[in-house]
């Protein structure tokens, strides 16, 4: 007779005998689980163990952390909260109910972020669970997917590629309403302020093309799941091609690197750790956009002979530091090596942009990366360099990292607004953007000042704006009233490092004891983030009294306008004197 299994005992009672183990006292099984469960004792001591434990976790720790947080930073009542009433007062008066409770959303929301910043408990435990997320299960972060032999993707770039057509009516009205209720929500549809922009630059005499570049996800869906393969062309959006069927229809040049893809054995062509591609994918995209340009546009003649030097540079890239990880586990990403061919002058001389050269390249951090330092990977070998080494004609740039779909656009206005003859010589104006700034990118209508009458004169030549920076004018002192600011950057969501945010300064006067007459109003720029960890400037607020030590911003400006740069929300700001403070304290 075959040998009988035992019947496994029914759930509720393995779960009655797990109580028992813990002190609860139970009546025997009933054959009815509810019935079961319902007849469960729990003996009152611990019941109260479990719910000191309970009310530990949900309020003493949050308490302690709240306590530590303004003890800390020295804001207890009546200073963060009397400042906050007293500008919600003012919101209440000036614009209502409605403006009231954005202001107090906002603070509540900043609020629960420093608070997780600042966290004991989130510093101590999370490293040790991102190391055995990434490490043990294959999980990486809110923002980078994991994929095959240690690749990093950045999730908006995934989404981009297999998310619904960024042009769908349904996705353009879902993406118009995004965004934090006390922000102004996004413009989602990158035709009309492209259109805006081709005109603007038509009025000038002026051609642009736009260059959507292929994100990582998309020239490598092999990297990302074993069901993929190596293929001919870049993945897209399902929109892309409609767009750009529209974009060439109204006469706007539209250059798509990496179509189709090089062979596979020259691969890879995006780096292993970073949302960038490699050195070699932007030599091979700086020689075709140069061929392209020649053939299209009547460009002077060739007369700039550049030379190029190679070097070696190691780094993990942005998706590895976005992960946060330990680092005691540096191994689980090893660093890649690459070459980097910087290009130099004849006389070995770094390159430089060039005001008034034909070409104006407006980029983001696809078009800075092996060019900016701070993106970790070299200097002087961008996708700039390489463009004017392949057509051997000098080169413009305006690239900041991040907001590709207006970062740049905005910058050229601003300065357009302050030199009418910015575009003097320029023929030709390449907009380049991560591909993924058509699902995600806030594609704002920002329309360039009219241009100059032919019969005004250059204020200063091409010449003159290319020569060695005139002598600093040092640093100085002001007070002024924060009037508005730009967004603060989230630190998990944004794979740069730093950020630099504006701040709309009113009611300016020099410091006690400083000569000089300043504007009643200006624009001043300060660091919003370094080494992903807000500065005190997330503290600031409108209405509050600043004191400045600042240097004019075009001092600083070589170095650091290719940071992810935070704008004020205002046209007004466009021309306003610019300023960089190196310090600044509450009054």
């Amino acid at each position: 007779m075959p040998r009988r299994t035992p019947p496994v005992a029914p759930w509720w009672n393995r779960a009655a005998a797990i109580a028992r183990g813990l002190g609860a006292a139970t009546v025997p099984p009933a054959d009815r689980p509810d019935r079961a469960l319902g007849r469960t004792m729990v003996e009152p001591r611990v019941a109260r163990l479990l719910t000191a434990l309970f009310l530990a976790v949900v309020t003493v720790a949050p308490a302690l952390e709240m306590v530590r947080h303004a003890t800390s930073a020295g804001e207890l009542w009546p200073g963060t909260l009397g400042r906050l009433g007293e500008r919600l007062g003012r919101a209440l008066r000036q614009q209502g109910p409605l403006a009231a409770n954005r202001l107090l959303l906002s603070e509540m929301v900043r609020f629960e972020d420093r608070l997780e910043e600042s966290s004991v408990l989130v510093a101590t435990v999370v490293p040790h669970a991102r190391v055995l997320a990434f490490g043990a299960l294959g999980i990486g972060g809110p923002e980078v997917y994991p994929g095959r032999d240690r690749w990093l993707f950045y999730r908006p770039d995934v989404e981009h590629v297999t998310g619904p057509g960024f042009l769908d009516p349904s996705q353009l009205a879902r993406r118009g309403r995004a965004g934090d209720p006390w922000e102004r929500p996004p413009r989602p549809d990158p035709r009309r302020a492209l259109l805006r922009f081709s005109d603007d630059l038509a009025a000038r005499g002026i051609g642009l093309v736009v260059m959507p570049t292929p994100v990582k996800a998309a020239v490598h869906p092999e990297r990302l799941s074993w069901r993929s393969s190596p293929r001919e062309r870049p993945l897209d959006n399902p929109s892309t091609e409609a767009l750009m069927a529209d974009l060439e229809a109204v006469g706007i040049a539209v250059f798509s690197p990496l179509t189709p893809l090089p062979e596979a054995g020259d691969g890879p062509w995006y780096l292993i750790g970073d949302s960038h591609w490699t050195p070699a994918t932007v030599d091979r995209v700086a020689a075709e956009l140069a061929r392209w340009l020649e053939q299209r546009f009547a460009l002077p003649s060739a007369t700039a002979a550049w030379r190029r030097a190679p070097y070696r540079v190691a780094g993990r890239g942005d998706l590895a530091q976005m992960l946060e990880l330990p680092a005691w586990v540096e191994g689980l990403l090893p660093r890649q090596q690459v070459e980097v061919e910087q290009v130099r002058t004849s006389a070995g001389a770094p390159w430089r942009p060039e005001r008034g050269a034909p070409v104006l390249l407006l980029g983001d951090s696809f078009t800075n990366v092996f060019s900016r330092p701070d993106l970790g990977w070299g200097v002087g070998g961008g996708l700039a360099e390489q463009v004017a080494y392949h057509l051997r004609r000098p080169v413009d740039r305006i690239a900041i990292n991040a907001g590709g779909a207006f970062a740049s656009r905005e910058q050229l206005a601003r300065e357009l607004a302050r030199d009418p003859h910015r575009l003097a010589g320029t023929q030709v104006v390449v907009l380049q953007f991560a591909a993924r700034e058509l699902s995600w990118g806030d594609w704002r209508l920002l329309p360039l000042p009219p241009p100059p009458q032919p019969a005004d004169r250059p204020a200063a030549t091409a010449e003159a704006a290319n020569a060695a920076p005139r002598a600093p004018v040092g640093e100085r002192w002001l007070e002024g009233t924060v009037r508005a600011l730009g967004p603060m950057p989230d630190p998990r969501e944004t794979p740069y490092r730093d950020a630099i945010v504006g701040i709309h300064l009113t009611a300016v006067e020099p410091a006690a004891g400083e000569a000089g007459v300043l504007s009643r109003e200006v624009l001043l720029y300060a660091w919003a983030m370094r080494d992903r960890t807000h500065t005190p400037a997330a503290e600031l607020r409108p209405g509050d009294r600043i004191q400045v030590r600042y240097v004019p911003w075009a001092e600083v400006a070589p170095e650091l306008e290719s940071y992810q740069r935070l704008e004020v929300d205002d046209s007004a700001t466009l021309l306003l004197e610019a300023l960089w403070a190196h310090d600044w304290e509450r009054r």
